[in-house]
């Protein structure tokens, strides 16, 4: 009688057959007519006995079949969570890289540094995406700010100026000061691809500097 291919059962079928095997073993069959009746070699049968003697009813249970996730990565877990928080905690300079952001370069030679794996810049890529990191143009901050200050004039001082400007039936204005330039372009725009917007200027540049002011509420002065 010709015995089954387990190579074209799927894991739900196979852990079946195993499970009756050893149902019937326990009922006191001996292999060959357990193998006989499902029609699989004895010695797989005797296989599946043993590794259910040894480990328990788990050893005959399919483990997940192909490569293991993240089998084929270079860098391990424990070395993709210390470089995950390194280029959250730090910026690269302070790390004492050459870069202002962090780039797919710049994470390519910081796990080099760190761990001597050297990477395609691609392959960083993939990295990052996987990690939920995007590209991003970065917001722009005074660094002599001073948010202890900031948050102790927010929660102290400016309720104080809310209460005063609804008693007077006044508006508060946070004032700024810019230079605007006529060939400054802002942001960026959408396009199909391969077809790059156009933003027309003139050839004389001149610039101007202008204060404004801005309410809560968006009214501009």
């Amino acid at each position: 009688m010709p015995k089954r291919d387990a190579r074209n059962l799927s894991p739900t079928q196979l852990d079946e057959l195993r499970a009756r095997a050893i149902a019937l073993w326990q009922m006191g069959w001996n292999h060959r007519d357990i193998a006989a009746l499902l029609e699989v070699h004895y010695n797989s049968v005797g296989r599946w006995v043993a590794a259910f003697q040894t480990e328990g009813p788990g050893a005959i249970v399919s483990a997940k079949r192909g490569r293991k996730a993240g089998g084929s990565r270079r860098l391990s877990v424990a070395q993709e969570r210390s470089v995950q928080k390194m280029i959250t905690d730090k910026t690269p300079d302070q790390l004492k890289l050459p870069f202002a952001l962090w780039t797919r370069r710049a994470v390519c030679e910081l796990v080099e540094a760190s761990f001597g794996i050297a990477l395609p810049e691609r392959t960083c890529g993939e990295y990052l995406k996987r990690w939920g990191f995007t590209a991003q143009r970065p917001a722009r901050r005074n660094y002599e700010q001073n948010p202890e200050a900031v948050r102790r004039w927010m929660q102290e001082q400016y309720p104080g100026v809310v209460t005063r400007a609804k008693a007077q039936g006044a508006e508060i204005h946070c004032g700024d000061e810019t230079g605007v330039r006529n060939d400054f372009q802002p942001g960026r725009g959408f396009s199909p691809k391969g077809q790059t917007p156009v933003a027309k200027h003139s050839s004389k540049r001149f610039s101007m500097n202008m204060i404004s002011s801005v309410t809560n509420q968006g009214k501009v002065r």
